[in-house]
């Protein structure tokens, strides 16, 4: 692996060597294709480029390119690479007054270039240009300040990226919040905060925190306006805590129907919500024991097994329904042989739609539909038989 990571570099800075040597670039070419000889001394083409690049015409003509290389870099805003190239041209010629000064206003440029690495976020970069210049300015107080910010920010930023990366979504939070106040700009610490906002409340959300997950999707927001996710979020965020808290309130007056149509809103936007899913269960408890005590056994029961739906573990509601189906076929199965002795067709006929109500294995129900069912013509019938 040594051997193909130098072959690697060999052909990097031979390529890149090459290319700058076309572009008349020959100062730079020059050092990158020395780069290539130091991973292959024996790179003959190599050799070549390097020969031909000292015959290129006279010393005046090579140090004018050298200085136009280096102008177009300052230019560029490149002023670590232009005082590289102003010092090559200096030591090409000694006297060269203009190398001179471009070392100089370049050396000056120099920590504007750190800055706008800084407040990029590309905080090894900026401390290390810093730390050059320190040790060319060893009074340089700005230096030594922001060698300390690029370190804090890029050791804030690693933290938020692993907090990040392990799910523990506060910390991140934490780490990114206090990076942006030392940079404001930093996008890229702005993109994983925007991230840690959005799962954060997602998960506050499923656990029934509706307020502090808003806040969280509020956050998101602010970082990203045009996120709809984030948006639909927030407006069920704040949907869900309004229902809850009017679900609180009824159920504290005893309005429990009402109470049952604003939990229903919960979980139909938060099915998690283990909470309101106990409101719910105690709520068509209260409701189904009103009905029953009011013989209102199917309804009751209705409500029972609502009750059963959201606490599998409610005996209560399980001994009321076992009442109720009790109650519910002794009231049908009497009320049918009340209406039967009245000894018509048309009481036969109520005895057996009352007795289809009761459940099939109650009694002799099912034998008497079964025999009179099927009566059809007469208007008298022995009361007497049943």
């Amino acid at each position: 692996k040594s051997s193909e990571i130098t072959n690697y570099l060999h052909r990097s800075y031979l390529a890149l060597g090459k290319a700058q040597f076309e572009a008349g670039k020959y100062q730079t070419a020059r050092r990158n294709i020395a780069a290539a000889l130091n991973y292959n001394s024996s790179c003959s083409e190599c050799n070549t480029i390097l020969n031909r690049i000292t015959e290129i015409g006279e010393k005046e003509d090579q140090l004018a390119a050298m200085l136009k290389e280096a102008d177009e870099l300052y230019a560029a805003g490149n002023y670590t690479e232009a005082r590289d190239v102003f010092r090559d041209a200096l030591n090409y010629d000694g006297s060269c007054s203009k190398c001179r000064k471009g070392i100089e206003k370049s050396n000056q440029a120099i920590p504007a270039e750190a800055e706008t690495l800084y407040q990029a976020g590309k905080y090894q970069e900026a401390s290390e240009i810093f730390f050059e210049m320190q040790n060319i300015d060893p009074n340089c107080s700005k230096c030594q300040a922001y060698i300390e910010k690029s370190n804090n920010a890029l050791a804030l930023l690693e933290n938020g990226e692993n907090a990040l990366r392990q799910g523990d979504h506060e910390q991140a939070v934490d780490h990114l919040k206090r990076l942006l106040i030392l940079n404001p700009g930093d996008l890229t610490a702005g993109s994983y905060l925007q991230q840690a906002y959005l799962v954060n409340g997602k998960e506050l959300f499923r656990q029934g925190k509706y307020l502090s997950a808003a806040d969280n999707f509020r956050q998101t927001l602010e970082w990203n306006p045009d996120c709809p996710e984030c948006r639909s979020l927030l407006e069920q965020s704040e949907t869900v805590d309004t229902a809850f808290k009017a679900g609180e309130q009824h159920f504290k007056s005893g309005q429990y129907s009402q109470a049952v149509d604003q939990f229903n809103i919960v979980v139909n936007i938060n099915p998690a919500d283990t909470l309101a899913q106990d409101y719910l269960s105690t709520c068509h408890l209260e409701i189904g024991t009103d009905l029953f005590n009011n013989g209102n056994w199917e309804a009751a029961t209705d409500h029972l097994e609502e009750a059963l739906q959201y606490n599998p573990n409610c005996t209560r509601c399980l001994d009321m329904i076992a009442s109720a189906t009790e109650n519910r076929n002794e009231y049908y199965y009497n009320e049918g042989k009340r209406s039967f002795v009245s000894g018509t067709r048309e009481g036969v006929q109520k005895a057996v739609e009352l007795w289809k109500n009761v459940d099939p294995d109650y009694k002799d129900v099912t034998e008497l539909i079964q025999k009179y069912e099927p009566i059809t013509t007469g208007t008298e019938v022995d009361s007497g038989e049943i």
